[in-house]
């Protein structure tokens, strides 16, 4: 068989399979193994401040602790992968001579208890945030890589980098969309994210909360539905103007009945301008809407920490934002309302405002305030 063509081309299909399945990896990695005789194999993948992102391993090689041995200083794999481009592959005594490996920690620790010893080292992945390094080893007693093997290892390397640049992105941008689903969640407003026909896409921890209830608005089906009918007609009739095949989607404003007889849910419905609906074709719609009735929660502790409060003062000013008055306050903490009054002006201080509107009001719009 050519030298180009030493690894299964079946090889090929796991690393792209892994690329966006990132659980199919020690799939791929056990592959490698088997496609160049070596019986460990380690893929790495590191961020620069030394914290492991992912590893993935055969059985044996897993068994081995790498945390010690995550940085230049400590493993030669990252540090052939932070002085070579990526896709470079080398065989390591090329790197690191005999002598030289069998005095390190790394050796004592991590190769010998594998009886490890003929390695050829892959620099799959590098960027300015993460180092990425392959070793691929055989025993002492099996023959060292040749250059048809060599050949084979830097055929299949673009191959890996591909592969794992596309899982480190999907893995960016996992983490981006869990960071905006807590930013939605602390949102003081619920937020219902459908498509022009009601069907729900998204939603967030508020509003999910409020359609549990039923009370007003509920999700049947898969869709947005109003309790009454003609409030219901007109949430379709505006969920079509948001969504219209227009160059001018219209956004819109109604409030909704509740069948509790508590004041109506007031709803925005707006266009969603993202080209990268969820409902592919059609456009999306936003509805942002509030619950009158329900008061916003403050964290005491946070409150505490951002504005100086003493643990007291934290406490009045929670209960504040939950719309008690100071007497009111001053019954659930037990003090007597000349002292809520004077933990009040000393909040009044620390915020740098003058009114107990005012207070309530910054307190509201900080990062410490999240809807209930």
């Amino acid at each position: 068989m050519a030298a180009t063509h030493y690894f299964p081309l079946e090889l090929l299909a796991t690393v792209y399979e892994a690329a966006i399945e990132p659980s199919l990896w020690p799939q791929a990695v056990a592959d490698t193994s088997r496609a160049f005789e070596a019986p460990h194999i380690m893929l790495g993948v590191l961020n620069r401040r030394g914290s492991e992102v992912m590893r993935v391993a055969t059985q044996n090689a897993a068994e081995v602790s790498m945390a010690r041995y995550s940085t230049v200083e400590t493993n030669p794999g990252v540090a052939f992968v932070a002085l070579t481009p990526p896709t470079t592959v080398t065989l390591r005594d090329t790197f690191v001579s005999d002598s030289d490996l069998e005095r390190s920690p790394f050796y004592q620790d991590a190769m010998r208890p594998l009886d490890s010893w003929h390695v050829a080292i892959m620099n799959v992945h590098r960027d300015e945030v993460h180092l990425a390094p392959m070793g691929i080893s055989r025993t002492r007693r099996q023959h060292p890589f040749g250059e048809a093997e060599l050949t084979g290892l830097r055929a299949l390397a673009p191959h890996l980098n591909r592969a794992l640049r596309v899982t480190l992105r999907l893995k960016e941008m996992e983490a981006r969309a869990s960071a905006l689903a807590e930013m939605s969640d602390r949102a003081l407003a619920a937020v219902v994210l459908t498509d022009a026909f009601g069907r729900v896409a998204e939603a967030n921890s508020l509003a999910r909360a409020i359609l549990a209830e039923g009370d007003g608005l509920t999700v049947r089906g898969g869709v947005l539905c109003a309790a009454r009918s003609d409030d219901n007609a007109k949430l379709m009739r505006l969920l079509l103007e948001a969504a219209g095949p227009g160059v001018m989607p219209m956004s819109g404003v109604m409030q909704v009945a509740r069948p509790s007889c508590r004041r109506p849910l007031a709803l925005v419905v707006s266009p969603t301008r993202n080209a990268a609906s969820p409902f592919g074709g059609s456009h999306a719609v936003t509805i942002a809407f509030a619950d009158p009735e329900r008061a916003p929660e403050a964290d005491a502790d946070l409150l505490a920490r951002l504005y100086g409060f003493t643990a007291r003062e934290a406490a009045v000013a929670s209960l504040l934002v939950q719309g008690r008055s100071p007497s009111q306050a001053a019954d659930e903490l037990g003090m007597t309302e000349n002292t809520v009054r004077t933990h009040i002006r000393h909040a009044f201080d620390k915020t740098r405002v003058e009114r107990l509107a005012d207070l309530v009001r910054l307190l509201m719009q900080g990062p410490g305030v999240r809807g209930r």
